[in-house]
């Protein structure tokens, strides 16, 4: 296949008859791809809700409902992962200042657990 070379335009910017709402869900869609997620973008699409008829209306609270739970896990995601470079970088301070007294400490756990068995 041939490279796809970029003139500056998506193909869906292209379309004459693209209707907007479906291209900003697909910028949505993007930005959740990319883990690009705000509280932005949810106030994008309520404000996208509350322009439209009642059908496209459900349609996009129900979007608006799934982005919040994807936006809850990945935010509940980040917040293990800064507790984990937190303790990650206090474990690895510990070690540098530590590191005799944990293999002392080990040593003598090692004995312990040798004299019980």
């Amino acid at each position: 296949p041939k490279p796809h070379v970029s003139n500056g335009h998506s193909s869906k910017q292209l379309r004459p008859n693209a209707d907007p709402p479906r291209r900003n869900l697909d910028r949505d869609i993007n930005l959740l791809r990319t883990d690009v997620l705000s509280d932005e973008i949810l106030r994008t699409l309520q404000l996208t809700c509350s322009s439209e008829n009642p059908d496209a209306l459900q349609a996009h609270q129900l979007t608006l409902t799934s982005l919040q739970r994807h936006k809850d896990k990945v935010d509940e995601l980040i917040k293990n992962e800064l507790r984990l470079i937190a303790a990650a970088g206090r474990s690895s301070k510990a070690n540098t200042q530590d590191d005799r007294s944990d293999k002392a400490r080990n040593r003598a756990r090692a004995r312990a657990d040798g004299q019980a068995r």
